[in-house]
């Protein structure tokens, strides 16, 4: 198996911000789940892993959505 070292998203997005023209980076609203936990959650879908990562991400959404713009 040959691996090639090629920048793809996690690459790009290890500086962890959003691009600057969204609306989301410019008023400072985004959110980024750094539990690799919850991400992998996100990720299998199933229906126990769900109702985790929804009841784990959903915090960190009502602070974002809770910043003044």
């Amino acid at each position: 198996m040959r691996t090639l070292d090629c920048p793809g998203p996690r690459t790009r997005s290890t500086g962890r911000t959003p691009k600057p023209s969204t609306p989301v980076a410019r008023a400072d609203r985004a959110v980024f789940v750094e539990d690799p936990t919850i991400s992998g959650a996100r990720s299998w879908g199933t229906v126990l892993s769900l109702p985790y990562a929804v009841d784990a991400i959903v915090p960190q959404l009502a602070d974002a959505a809770g910043r003044p713009a």
